[in-house]
């Protein structure tokens, strides 16, 4: 009789060394951003992931009088389309990997 581990047990080449293998010799990051027609449109044209968040738009800069904005992680050639409530300056927290910046569009 052949004992098997519980399916439970995880293998050692784990999906972080796959992670590893797939990371791009060279980082781009390019995140591009239109604002037209009460919209906002992202596009991540590099090569490495782009997280979104804190997304908020007030009616005036430096305001209390604010909406909040959805959130989302774009992947190499993703985009994202988020309807503006009002025409006030946009605000989203940026991170790549190591590095986060909070930015105005």
């Amino acid at each position: 009789m052949i004992r098997r581990p519980p399916r439970s047990t995880h293998c050692i080449s784990s999906a972080a060394s796959d992670v590893y293998k797939r990371q791009p010799e060279k980082v781009k990051r390019d995140l591009r951003v239109e604002r037209r027609n009460g919209k906002l449109y992202f596009h991540n044209a590099g090569n490495v992931n782009v997280l979104l968040t804190e997304g908020n738009q007030c009616a005036l800069r430096g305001s209390k009088d604010c909406e909040t904005l959805p959130g989302r992680r774009l992947y190499p050639g993703n985009r994202m389309e988020v309807e503006l409530p009002g025409d006030g300056p946009v605000f989203y927290r940026v991170s790549y990997a190591e590095d986060a910046q909070l930015k105005e569009f």
